[in-house]
């Protein structure tokens, strides 16, 4: 066999390997949070998301990991009284929060689940029930700020700290609005 083509074809085999590889690499990260191949590959493994940020990424990544190890650290040293009051106050400020939340829109979680199910948008029922686009911004940039004052004072967080997780909530807030209110 000629040396050219030995090269050419183990170039060619090395292109074909890299291109299964990153195939391979989008596969697993698309797996990895359960978001199925298209989905998950098309948006760099976000999957739904897209990029949008989400509520729930208003703290970076390596703030989350530092709140997960201080809370870790700090149950390991309650007694079992102590954690079952903790877990009983969390489940308390939940409820709490569902009930803001179905006072709001109208909804039960079960008849919101039907609603999405069925192709309707949380913006259509507060529509009809009488409540606007800036009505739902007030709401929402309330809850946002409620659940950053927790986190702050819950984890003692810096003003610089706090400051950027005030900053994201506008953006957060509008990703919310789009997706009830969509094109109505």
């Amino acid at each position: 066999m000629k040396k050219s083509n030995f090269k050419s074809k183990a170039l060619y085999s090395i292109l074909v390997l890299g291109l299964f590889s990153l195939a391979g690499v989008g596969i697993v990260s698309a797996n990895a949070g359960g978001q199925g191949f298209e989905r998950g590959f098309r948006d760099g493994g976000r999957g739904m998301r897209g990029g949008e940020m989400m509520m729930g990424e208003l703290i970076t990544n390596d703030v989350r990991d530092g709140f997960r190890e201080d809370m870790r650290s700090n149950i390991k040293n309650l007694t079992k009284e102590e954690r079952d009051a903790l877990r009983e106050k969390h489940r308390e400020q939940i409820l709490k929060k569902q009930a803001e939340f179905e006072a709001f829109t109208g909804l039960t979680r079960t008849e919101m689940r039907d609603l999405r199910q069925s192709g309707g948008t949380i913006g259509e029922v507060l529509i009809s029930n009488g409540k606007t686009k800036a009505d739902a911004e007030v709401f929402l940039t309330k809850q946002a700020n409620d659940r950053i004052d927790s986190i702050v004072e819950r984890h003692g967080l810096s003003s610089s700290e706090e400051a950027i997780l005030r900053s994201r909530v506008p953006e957060s807030v509008h990703n919310i609005l789009e997706r009830w209110f969509g094109n109505l």
